[in-house]
């Protein structure tokens, strides 16, 4: 129906029908018929149709017909190739499936990209119809099939991926020919990464009062054991949840320029060894400033136990006091090393606002890339957020 109340406008069916401009307004707007997929498709066709039809002599007196080839002469050499994503995700996938060490990590992309084509329910979707409201709408649709927040984020975050590596083929930047022009993921909201009942991070209050903790001699434990311990896990959270192992190892050589670069002993059998730079906040400077290491070592782990798991062990009964102390809420009753670890990466997600195409598993090291994480880090902003 028109505008006008009980005024039908009826369109024949067919492939090559003649439209009034009524009839051309009304079979752009109608929108009940299917979906707004379906509903620009149909727009496309009208703009399609003015265009030809404007380039005929049959209306000479719209416009000068030079004028007119001109415009879209020019329009034509601006406009662009018209790229379909699922074939050139599919493709992009193929390619990375060739690296050995990345199968996996295609056979992930490929899965994500066919629930995305699942959800859509077509064949081809031009990158120009991608959206924010189609993905904001996509994460809802997710949200009600019960996934948890960080399947959605992950689900979210690789289709994202796959656009911007579609995006970057076929745009050519130098020359400013930008086949693809939108960004239907920037300031994409996200479901919050929300700490459950057996997660072993802490929440941020409870962090500020681990950092912020006085040593009370009154107490009666070994104050300088306890200090030794606070420094260590929080320094453990300053540099992004590094674990016993590698902090015990780390050398002066490592240190430098404001940077801490290591190799994770847990994945360092990784292509490129999984290698992780990390700026040093001034918090961190620190406590590595406190417990300085002779010779070669950056710490004084070195010299004050005979091997990392005595190191482990001290820093493990010591927290077990904190967690008292402090009267902590984390609900499995117990504070250790790698609390630090996802702590960071919990108010990462959901205190800086980190969701957006990275998630805890690339915080925490678990997917094969090289660290190396900008000067405006995570922890910075936080602390920065809560003065602390």
């Amino acid at each position: 129906h028109s505008g006008k109340v009980g005024v039908p406008v009826r369109i024949e069916a067919g492939e090559d029908v003649l439209l009034n401009g009524e009839q051309a307004l009304w079979y752009s707007r109608i929108r009940y018929l299917d979906s707004d997929f379906m509903r620009t498709k149909r727009q496309r066709k009208v703009i399609s149709a003015i265009v030809e039809k404007a380039l005929t002599k049959e209306i000479p007196e719209l416009l000068d017909l030079a004028t007119i080839k001109e415009i879209i002469t020019t329009t034509r050499k601006e406009d662009v190739t018209v790229v379909e994503f699922f074939s050139s995700a599919q493709a992009h996938i193929d390619r990375i499936a060739q690296q050995p060490a990345r199968f996996r990590t295609a056979e992930i992309y490929r899965y994500n990209l066919h629930s995305f084509q699942q959800y859509i329910g077509r064949d081809k979707l031009y990158t120009f119809e991608m959206t924010r409201k189609m993905f904001q709408d996509y994460i809802k649709d997710l949200i009600q099939e019960k996934k948890q927040p960080t399947t959605v984020i992950n689900k979210v975050s690789i289709i994202k991926r796959l656009f911007y590596a579609v995006r970057d083929e076929y745009n050519d930047y130098d020359n400013g020919i930008l086949n693809v022009k939108n960004d239907p993921f920037k300031k994409l909201e996200f479901p919050q990464v929300l700490l459950n009942a057996g997660d072993k991070a802490l929440t941020p209050e409870d962090m500020r009062k681990v950092i912020n903790m006085e040593m009370d001699k009154g107490k009666g434990y070994r104050i300088t054991t306890l200090e030794c311990a606070l420094d260590y896990f929080l320094l453990s959270f300053y540099l992004i949840g590094i674990n016993p192992v590698d902090m015990f190892n780390l050398k002066k050589t490592q240190y430098k320029d404001g940077r801490i670069i290591y190799t994770r002993s847990k994945t360092r059998r990784r292509v490129g060894g999984a290698e992780i730079s990390i700026p040093v906040c001034r918090q961190a400077e620190e406590i590595i400033n406190r417990h300085r290491g002779r010779g070669e070592w950056l710490l004084d782990m070195q010299g004050r136990y005979a091997n990392v798991g005595a190191v482990v062990n001290m820093v493990s009964r010591s927290l077990s006091h904190i967690y008292e102390l402090l009267d902590l809420s984390i609900e499995k009753k117990s504070l250790t090393w790698y609390s630090a670890r996802h702590t960071w990466a919990s108010i990462a997600a959901n205190d800086c606002h980190f969701s957006d195409g990275f998630t805890r598993y690339f915080w925490l090291n678990h997917t094969s890339c090289v660290w190396n994480l900008s000067a405006s880090n995570g922890c910075d902003r936080w602390f920065l957020t809560y003065g602390i």
